[in-house]
């Protein structure tokens, strides 16, 4: 059985790797789904065994890069769907 979770990350979080470490840990876990750029924030959309998300979500934000500071996270439940990698997508521009 595989949960998902739609995670918005608000705060100095762009231009600082964090991106690249989130793919990082990701890989690490074996979680899967993406990681991208919307404006000032980011969204990492990821699915895998329960344990393995809830544990992925906690190391991103205990092993973020120096410099990044998450101020204000939001975390809202999906349907799994089946993924087999962590991607970094293109980035998505700021909306109004």
């Amino acid at each position: 059985m595989r949960e998902r979770r739609i995670v918005r990350l608000k705060g100095h979080v762009v231009g600082v790797g964090f991106r690249d470490r989130i793919v990082e840990v990701a890989t690490e876990n074996e979680v899967y789904g993406h990681v991208r750029r919307m404006g000032p924030d980011l969204e990492i959309d990821v699915e895998g065994r329960p344990g393995d998300v809830s544990y992925f979500l906690r190391q991103i934000i205990r092993l973020r890069p120096v410099g990044a500071n998450v101020r204000e996270s939001t975390i809202v439940p999906g349907k799994a769907l089946g993924r087999s990698e962590f991607l970094r997508e293109a980035s998505l521009p700021e909306t109004p």
